[in-house]
């Protein structure tokens, strides 16, 4: 395995450290409350 190299503007050649991405989940009745009655459709309802 080779080593790898990065250039970046600093002229550091250290990678930036890892953040994790934040997955945040809503229950059904959450997404109810914000987004109230609007009307949603799935790609079953357009009609093309």
């Amino acid at each position: 395995m080779s080593e790898v190299t990065l250039n970046v503007a600093g002229g550091s050649n250290e990678a930036p450290a890892y953040v994790s991405p934040v997955v945040t989940s809503y229950s059904s009745a959450e997404i109810l409350e914000q987004v109230g009655p609007a009307l949603t459709c799935s790609g079953s309802d357009i009609v093309g």
